[in-house]
């Protein structure tokens, strides 16, 4: 899937270069290093949703791929991090605590969140704890990303369950 996915964005970003006015296309590429042309986030996320589909029996090898998927996006991007005072630099196992965003300001602790591909840790202090552990309770009980892996309670006989791994 990955190399799906890596095959899929050197075509994008060939596509819109080689295109006689390549910088009128600043929703789909910008310039990066050494003046090169790159894919921007919005346009990555775009080709990953659109373009890759796969299936396999084990749910959670779905949401790791998933994940891989999604922390391929960010691959080349300027992110920058945040300490949270509450927390300190690092946890209980000795792993350093940050929020991660997007040069555009978007909390990438939240987009794991909202995927499923992330819990909140709550083995420690930190100022957005019980934002975040509103987001994964919603996120839970809808069953998205690795959460859609829980088991399912029990239906009556004859009752009926779909559930929607995509959406």
């Amino acid at each position: 899937m990955i190399g799906a996915y890596s095959y899929l964005l050197k075509y994008h970003r060939d596509f819109y270069s080689s295109k006689k006015n390549p910088g009128r296309y600043k929703e789909h590429i910008c310039r990066g290093k050494n003046d090169e042309w790159n894919l921007t986030i919005k346009e990555k996320k775009r080709i990953l949703l659109n373009n890759i589909y796969g299936v396999d029996i084990d749910n959670q090898a779905v949401e790791v791929t998933k994940l891989s998927l999604l922390l391929k996006v960010l691959e080349g991007e300027t992110v920058y991090i945040q300490f949270d005072s509450t927390a300190g630099f690092t946890g209980y196992y000795g792993r350093w605590l940050a929020y991660v965003f997007l040069i555009d300001g978007t909390d990438f602790n939240v987009e794991l969140l909202n995927n499923g591909y992330a819990r909140v840790y709550t083995e420690g202090a930190c100022s957005k704890e019980s934002y975040y552990v509103t987001l994964q309770s919603q996120i839970m009980t809808d069953r998205v990303g690795l959460w859609s892996c829980m088991p399912v309670e029990q239906k009556e006989e004859g009752e009926l369950e779909i559930l929607y791994l995509f959406s």
